[in-house]
């Protein structure tokens, strides 16, 4: 790939100079919006997100020049990341008692393509999650059905739970996020139920949105769990209305 021209859509001169800067090992030749005359469409999108992919789109079509994801081959279709996590039962029970089960939970997340993640503002390429998860199942809660509810405090300061690295330009420190799930368990098999996740905002060039999920969940026996879900990520890395179906198979012995 030593040799690839590649089109910069930016007219900033310093945004271009950290952007050929973090590229430079790769040794491409760059150019920026100043190096063409072409005339760009008015900026008629609703937010900064939308006119950014306006303006990238439309530069890389009139160039002929290849975009910074085809170059890389990996904004959406490559980013790594390891995670190990830990978690300790500190008091409470699931189903007895007043209280509901606490547990403390720590995860660790590396990012292993970091390059792409560091132009557009992340700080760091890992980091750690804290989180405080309560849960309890009321038996008969909801209409006569099993009711199971999840409650997690998040610390964090992970932009897309880390893919795209870890702080930002807008936002280094971390964030207080809240989680919930609510479940309700038709018969010892089946179980229907939706989640909530916030998420932080540390990226300038892209708003983080929630996310959402409605799921169905299927028991057939002790070893065996299918889940499906619908699941709604909103904008991410200025792509909007990231939305997928889901589904899990989990064998156990």
């Amino acid at each position: 790939m030593v040799g690839m021209r590649l089109l910069v859509a930016t007219s900033n001169p310093g945004k271009y100079r950290e952007i050929k800067e973090g590229l430079a090992p790769l040794g491409w030749t760059l150019f920026s919006l100043l190096d063409y005359p072409f005339k760009m469409p008015p900026e008629e999108g609703s937010t900064f997100e939308d006119n950014a992919v306006l303006k990238a789109a439309f530069a890389a079509k009139h160039s002929g020049l290849p975009t910074l994801a085809d170059a890389l081959a990996l904004p959406t279709r490559h980013f790594r990341q390891d995670i190990a996590h830990a978690k300790l039962r500190l008091a409470g029970d699931l189903v007895y008692g007043p209280w509901p089960q606490l547990s403390l939970g720590l995860q660790h997340k590396r990012q292993r393509d970091f390059l792409v993640p560091s132009l557009v503002g992340a700080v760091d390429d890992s980091g750690n999650d804290v989180y405080l998860a309560a849960t309890k199942l009321f038996l008969g809660g909801a209409g006569g059905r099993h009711l199971l509810v999840n409650g997690v405090l998040r610390s964090s300061n992970a932009n897309q739970t880390g893919l795209l690295g870890f702080g930002g330009d807008a936002r280094r420190g971390r964030s207080l996020l809240g989680e919930a799930s609510v479940a309700v368990l038709l018969d010892p098999r089946w179980a229907v139920g939706v989640e909530y996740r916030q998420k932080p905002d540390n990226l300038g060039f892209a708003r983080e949105h929630d996310w959402k999920d409605v799921f169905v969940g299927w028991f057939p026996n002790k070893r065996v769990a299918v889940v499906a879900a619908y699941a709604d990520f909103g904008s991410i890395a200025t792509l909007d209305r990231q939305e997928a179906w889901y589904v899990s198979v989990q064998l156990s012995h």
